[in-house]
């Protein structure tokens, strides 16, 4: 994996590799272990690696058929891909980098090959012909992909230092963006950040940059709305999910060793169960935090009677004094965004004491959290009242457990404001009133069967997954 910054001269002459110098240095934290630049006509780029031990994770960068594509990417369900690729005439190699498959994929497919890419990506394509530039971030917006437009250049990053550091950029603070931060603890725009100048895609978008200065901003993704799941036997289901979760962190864990955030609940036994498996038991080092505020003490005892039923290691780091998080160096560590976290520095403890252990690190989040299950009226909207009903019934009879009907949360929803936080009676009147304005303005998401969806792509969501990134807590860590 890597870090990378891609530079556009907006007229169409060449970039000069000493051009290119500002942006190693912001793109350390992602890649310690090399520094790759390239040019070509009027497209630069730096990448910056970090060594997973796999080869199908770097270079960053990928110059074929008149495209440059760069970026941050993880490809899951590889041979999934290879068939359509080759399906499609391409003739893509089973043990291609991922930004090579990435490549091969917007050759074949152009804007719609993001929807055909199972994974993680923050890429930039810039298309030699055409002079065009397109931007294009995950459906969860799990990498981050930051740009800005100057009058002579187009920079483009997964890290937020290096396109301030690019010549031309302003550090100006966005007020709006402060203010929500203010009121809610983070930004509630998914397109702007701290700084004026300075953008972000939207994660499920491509934005396409011409020539002539025109964009167009496209959604790649939206989640499915699937038929509800039927199985012959209730014990199929568990392990369908089963399945599902053992290919993604097998898609994850391509290295030797992987560190897992561990509490000893659910999620995370199940991660460091399944990555025991992809990896090794001895290559799987479990990090739990003692007692930080917000964790209950239990988690410590509970993580290592699981690490040592599954023969992981594991490790405790311990809490210090709440303070501001330093460097490798000592100094005050400066994050490039404001965040809400209780305890920044111990948090980045936390990251470091897992990249001690593995350049790759897993955690788990829970999906109920994040997908929302269906309330009663989605289910009814989504099968017969009779098919419902009976489900209800077995659910009752058979594993004496009460369905989720979801109705509370749904007359919460309905009823609650919008648009007013506790916090927004910390603003001078005229942030609160421009927030009001700004809320009311974005057109909240509908699915059928997850009228709560929103919060997979909210902002909320964002700053969390911000959290885990590299480039905003300064361990180089995937």
């Amino acid at each position: 994996m890597s870090g990378f910054a891609v530079i556009v001269r907006r007229t169409g002459a060449p970039v000069l590799p000493h051009e290119l110098a500002p942006f190693p240095a912001p793109l350390q934290a992602r890649g310690p272990d090399g520094v790759e630049r390239f040019t070509s006509g009027a497209v630069g780029v730096v990448t910056t690696l970090l060594d997973t031990g796999s080869p199908t994770t770097r270079p960053g960068v990928h110059h074929a058929y008149g495209l440059v594509v760069a970026g941050q990417v993880r490809v899951d369900a590889r041979e999934a891909l290879v068939q359509q690729l080759r399906a499609a005439g391409r003739g893509a190699a089973g043990n291609a980098p991922d930004v090579a498959l990435f490549a091969e994929a917007w050759a074949a497919w152009g804007l719609d090959a993001p929807e055909r890419v199972l994974g993680d990506f923050s890429a930039a394509i810039y298309d030699e012909a055409t002079a065009e530039l397109a931007l294009v971030r995950d459906p969860f917006g799990v990498r981050m992909l930051y740009y800005a437009i100057t009058n002579d250049l187009v920079i483009a990053s997964n890290t937020l230092r290096a396109v301030l550091a690019a010549p031309g950029v302003a550090g100006d603070l966005d007020d709006d963006t402060l203010a929500d931060f203010i009121a809610v603890g983070y930004n509630e725009e998914l397109s702007t950040t701290s700084f004026r100048a300075v953008r972000r895609v939207p994660p499920g978008h491509a934005l396409v940059l011409r020539r002539d200065g025109t964009s167009r901003l496209v959604q790649h993704w939206t989640l499915p709305q699937p038929a509800i799941l039927r199985r012959p036997r209730d014990d199929e289901y568990p392990e369908a999910f089963r399945e599902a979760l053992a290919a993604a962190v097998s898609d994850r864990a391509r290295s030797k060793s992987v560190a897992v955030m561990m509490s000893g609940g659910i999620d995370s036994t199940a991660l460091a169960a399944l990555a025991a498996r992809a990896v090794s038991p001895s290559g799987v080092t479990a990090v739990t935090a003692d007692s930080p505020p917000g964790i209950t003490p239990e988690e410590v005892p509970r993580a290592r009677k699981v690490a040592a039923s599954l023969g992981i290691r594991h490790v405790v780091v311990g809490h210090a004094a709440p303070g501001f998080p330093m460097d490798d160096d000592g100094e005050a560590f400066d994050f490039p965004e404001p965040v809400d976290l209780p305890d920044p520095g111990f948090y980045r403890l936390m990251f470091q004491a897992m990249r001690d252990a593995s350049p790759v690190g897993l955690y788990g989040e829970d999906p109920d959290t994040l997908l929302h299950p269906p309330h009663l009226l989605a289910l009814l909207r989504a099968m017969p009242p009779w098919r419902l009903a009976a489900d209800v019934v077995r659910t009752l009879v058979v594993h004496r457990a009460r369905p989720h009907f979801g109705i509370l949360g749904a007359v919460h929803d309905r009823f609650r404001s919008r648009h007013l936080h506790d916090g927004d009676l910390l603003l001078a009147p005229t942030f609160r009133l421009r927030r009001a304005a700004r809320a009311e303005a974005r057109a909240d998401p509908t699915h059928r069967t997850r009228p709560r969806v929103a919060a997979i792509g909210n902002a909320n969501w964002q700053s969390l997954l911000e959290t885990f990134d590299a480039g905003v807590h300064g361990v180089p860590l995937e």
